[in-house]
This record gives C-alpha cells, sequence and structure tokens, in this order.
C-alpha cells in the first residue's frame, strides 16, 4: 500500500527491489558471496529509509510533554479522536520507532542465517524473508502518512498511481 509521500514509497520501493534481488539470488542458488552483498545492501538500505522515517516524524511530530505519567492518562482517555485518524499520538511514533529496530534486528538474523549457506535455511528464509517488511508497510507507514503528512505534500491518487501495488 501506498503513503502517496514520495519519500517513503521511494525508499520502500528501492527496498523491494533489493528485495526481489536477494530472493532471486537465493532461489538460483547464486555464489555466497553474491547474496551476502545483496543482503547487505538490503540492510543499509533499510537503515538509510527507517532513519530518514524517523528523521521526518522527529521534524513533524512535537509532543508538548514527554513525562510518562501525561502519556499513562491519554492512554487511558477517550481515543476516538485518535482512531478516527485526526492526530498521530506520541504512543504511534514510539511504536513506528520501535518496528523499525525490530525489523532491522530481524533482518541482521536472516542474514546471519543466509551466511551458513545451508539450501534448507535459505529456503525458509526466501519465504520470511519477503513478509518482513508487510505489516510496517500497511500499518505503521500508512497511519503516519494518514495522520502527520499534510494531503498537499502527497501525490494525488489518480490514474495508475492509484492501482500500482506498494
Amino acid at each position: 500500500m501506498r503513503t502517496r509521500f514520495p519519500p517513503i514509497d521511494k525508499g520502500r520501493e528501492n527496498i523491494f527491489e533489493l528485495l526481489r534481488q536477494l530472493v532471486e539470488a537465493l532461489k538460483n542458488k547464486e555464489i555466497q558471496q553474491a547474496i551476502t552483498a545483496i543482503h547487505t545492501q538490503l540492510l543499509q538500505a533499510t537503515y538509510k529509509q527507517f532513519m530518514e522515517e524517523e528523521t521526518d516524524i522527529d521534524e513533524r511530530c512535537t509532543f508538548e510533554d514527554d513525562d510518562d505519567e501525561d502519556d499513562k492518562q491519554d492512554d487511558q482517555g477517550d481515543d476516538d479522536d485518535d482512531e478516527e485518524g485526526k492526530t498521530y499520538t506520541k504512543e504511534q511514533m514510539h511504536k513506528h520507532k520501535h518496528v523499525h529496530i525490530l525489523l532491522r534486528q530481524r533482518l541482521t538474523i536472516l542474514g546471519d542465517l543466509i551466511r551458513t549457506g545451508d539450501e534448507a535455511t535459505n529456503a525458509v528464509v526466501c519465504r520470511i524473508i519477503s513478509q518482513i517488511y508487510d505489516s510496517h508497510f500497511a500499518n505503521e507507514d500508512v497511519l503516519y502518512a494518514e495522520r502527520a503528512i499534510p494531503e498537499d505534500e502527497k501525490v494525488q491518487n489518480t490514474g495508475e498511481n492509484a492501482a500500482a501495488p506498494a
């Protein structure tokens, strides 16, 4: 799913292209050095994209008070406004950043598995790595784009842009 915000969507396209190359290299049983090189590029592209997203989040999302007690009160309050897409909350921001950390850790672990060179392991890695970003790209990124990025900064959702897959 696209966010319609070019900096996020272009980074995601780059990540998907590297994912495709990695899966293809694993399925074609290319030499270990080539597979490792693609994984390293994927890890670097992911890190770069996530850091750019987090910089954008930090610039757009400022909260008056970082006191944990206020967070607890906000969490217990009426969440109807937030659920209807009105604002991007501090909790959502922290979750988004936390998911970035988890994804990078998982990608690193999968890279360690790839480096073993075991064919059975690589087959499992192929299935897992193809899905590793799905939830984040469909949930946290879209939520951030909907609630924090003004419409005038987004690409209009017309024609082939509307039908293009994420």
